[in-house]
């Protein structure tokens, strides 16, 4: 493999293990190099398998494995890439044993200059059917079902025949790398299986509706710096604390023979768990419960708070309880009100007070949940009129240049698209992008 397309290569795999690592996906991958001066894996013999070797064995994307892909090094020693295939397959056939997996993938890389052997080609495809594995090819070149069409060498042309046939029985993919390196430049975000959170949603004393609430939109926040050694083991670092008596001996004490207090002054009070009980807030139960009604119009947007927007739906399966509120939301639609409601988590959360506003779409219908402050959380500012300062009054010329400023920024008609203008729906947020490709900077 020349230079130029082994840093390619090593390229696509790097960038493909950066996205796992940032989209903290749970995808378990290999890493095996043929062609290479070593062979550590578990077919080889004295003529078979030899110059592979497993650089990693089958684990979630971390950087440790970034750390072994910087060591590979090019050579010129010659492998066969069915060879390679074989033993991936191996490996994935050993290490995933009594595991189960969405799918199971074998990505090849190289620039198939070097000769390979037919002779198992259709035993080892179905094979890779029957197990259900797919296989990818990224190599310098396209590759079609009819071959190729550039001018490539005999080895080159045998190997792309052989995998355009391959690729018939098995199923998948073949992409230049130029092509590759384009596609795994682009941000990939972290994918989220919804979960709902079941609980009920009580209307007074007598009636109880089963919901589910899924997280519509929810505050991204980054990850936080953890602990960390220079040497990367695999163990993870532990914090053990001790508790001692500010004696000359440091005498060490059980956390079970002390009390947490407090300072009042010069003062120490403790604080007993018996006070803790006594003094701890009954939280009471999960859940919905409807506390009044009032019109759409009385909730302003400037009470929205909190991190999260919840769609409540009913029961999955249930059908009476999806019957129950789907009335629910269509009264609360003709009346133009939203139910005023108390939520709490879990058994142990504090409750807070939340707005449940109908939503009618062709697909589906739901009352969205929306946190409200508490009154003493509303503050009301009162500010002086803006005109008792005539220098701050604006002319007639500087509002008229603001209404043009304003009228030239309208992206409605910006284009005849069907499509919004700048939708978040269809553009990737600068910042976790920016983010992404510094991760991919520092590894």
């Amino acid at each position: 493999m020349t230079h130029g397309d082994f840093d390619e290569a090593k390229r696509c795999v790097e960038m493909i293990i950066q996205r796992k690592i940032f989209s903290e996906s749970k995808d378990e991958i290999a890493l095996i190099v043929f062609g290479s001066e070593n062979t550590n894996n578990t077919l080889s013999s004295d003529n078979e398998y030899q110059n592979i070797d497993i650089v990693s064995n089958l684990k979630v994307a971390n950087f440790d494995v970034l750390s072994k892909l910087q060591k590979v090094k090019k050579s010129d020693t010659a492998a066969d890439f069915i060879d390679a295939i074989v033993v991936a397959l191996d490996l994935l056939n050993d290490q995933t044993k009594n595991q189960k997996f969405g799918a199971k993938r074998v990505v090849l890389l190289s620039n198939l200059s070097g000769e390979c052997s037919e002779s198992r080609l259709k035993v080892i495809a179905k094979g890779m059917k029957n197990a259900g594995m797919e296989l990818t090819v990224l190599c310098p070149f396209q590759i079609d079902s009819e071959g190729v069409t550039e001018k490539l060498t005999q080895n080159q042309q045998k190997a792309a025949t052989i995998l355009s046939e391959m690729l018939d029985v098995v199923g998948g993919d073949a992409y230049p790398f130029s092509q590759a390196l384009h596609a795994l430049m682009t941000y990939e975000k972290k994918k989220i299986r919804p979960t709902p959170w079941n609980a009920s949603l009580e209307i007074g004393h007598e009636l109880s509706i089963p919901i589910s609430s899924y997280l519509k939109i929810t505050e991204l926040k980054p990850k936080p710096w953890k602990l960390c050694v220079s040497n990367r083991r695999e163990a993870a670092v532990r914090a053990d604390t001790t508790l001692h008596l500010n004696d000359a001996a440091e005498t060490e004490v059980e956390k079970n023979d002390t009390n947490p207090g407090y300072r009042y002054g010069a003062t120490l009070v403790p604080f007993t768990i018996e006070d803790r009980d006594v003094m701890e807030y009954a939280k009471g139960g999960r859940g919905y419960q409807v506390v009044g009604f009032t019109a759409g119009e009385n909730v302003g947007r400037y009470y929205h708070m909190g991190d999260k927007t919840s769609y409540v739906v009913g029961r999955s399966g249930d059908e009476s309880a999806e019957a129950a509120l789907s009335a629910f939301v269509h009264a609360l639609q003709e009346k133009k009100m939203v139910a005023i409601v108390r939520y709490a988590f879990s058994e142990r959360s504090y409750p807070r007070m939340g707005v449940l506003r109908p939503l009618i779409k062709e697909n589906y219908e739901c009352l969205v949940f929306i946190q409200l402050p508490f009154m003493e959380d509303v503050r009301r500012f009162v500010f002086a009129p803006l005109d008792v300062d005539k220098s701050n009054v604006p002319t007639g010329q500087q509002l008229s240049a603001i209404d043009d400023l304003i009228a030239v920024m309208d992206l409605t008609t910006a284009t005849t698209d069907e499509e919004k203008s700048c939708s978040p729906s269809f553009h990737w947020r600068g910042d976790l992008w920016t983010s992404s490709k510094k991760l991919g900077i520092l590894c």
